[in-house]
């Protein structure tokens, strides 16, 4: 393994209402960034709804970029071979 290969996914990370637009956005995404490379990760992933432009616009504000990766969900509880053969073919 490289360091190529370490990142860090991160969990939902949101700033109360009140705060947004203050910068306080760009500071916790810089915090987490440190403290991945701090831990030897290469890169730091993060997930927006489609429709999350103002997340999306801070993320390419601080370099992100898009990924090339596929987020997928599994509803908890359900059989997989049940879930797995209604999704739709990719």
């Amino acid at each position: 393994m490289t360091e190529e290969d370490l990142g860090v996914l991160l969990p939902l990370v949101r700033a109360s209402r009140d705060l947004r637009a203050t910068g306080v956005t760009e500071e916790l995404n810089a915090s987490c960034r440190d403290a991945a490379a701090s831990h030897g990760a290469a890169h730091v992933a993060w997930t927006t709804g489609p429709g999350n432009l103002p997340a999306q616009a801070v993320y390419d504000r601080v370099g992100g970029r898009r990924s090339e990766w596929v987020h997928d969900d599994v509803p908890a509880g359900e059989d997989v071979a049940s879930s797995v053969s209604a999704q739709p073919d990719r």
